[in-house]
């Protein structure tokens, strides 16, 4: 089972000791997010305003709940570790499997938060999980290129 991680601090505010985004912008983001975009969360909606990109969101996601983040540009996959969890689940969830070590399943995330799933993974897995946190578009380029 996934220890619970306690955020550091609002991604608002992440992003702006970053230099990612200015006031303005996160007030922006903020009316868009209670008028038009009550289901997104900030973070989705900075990007779909492009005030940073997925790479810089994956960042601050990592850096406010505690996790590495990954690259996966130049990451080798391990194709057994793969296996374990279907192009489905791994498209529907944003998580991709990484690599295996005894007992422990590396997977890379979007969102850390997706409790549910990550427990559903490790009890049909039988293994515990331990997460890194990746940009959408490196997850999703992946899926497609290496699930047959």
């Amino acid at each position: 089972m996934l220890s619970e991680r306690k955020k550091t601090a609002p991604l608002g505010k992440i992003l702006l000791q970053l230099k990612k985004i200015t006031f303005a912008q996160l007030g922006q983001a903020l009316i868009v997010q209670k008028e038009k975009m009550p289901d997104k969360r900030i973070g989705e909606i900075l990007v779909y305003l492009s005030f940073i990109s997925e790479d810089e969101l994956a960042y601050a996601l990592a850096l406010q709940y505690q996790y590495p983040s990954l690259d996966l540009k130049n990451y080798s996959i391990n194709q057994e570790a793969l296996a374990l969890i279907s192009k489905e689940t791994a498209e529907k969830n944003l998580i991709l499997p990484l690599d295996i070590f005894d007992d422990i399943l590396t997977v890379t995330v979007l969102n850390p938060l997706h409790r549910d799933v990550f427990d559903e993974i490790s009890k049909n897995t039988g293994k515990e999980l331990r997460l890194f946190v990746s940009s959408r578009q490196d997850i999703l380029s992946v899926i497609n290129t290496l699930y047959k």
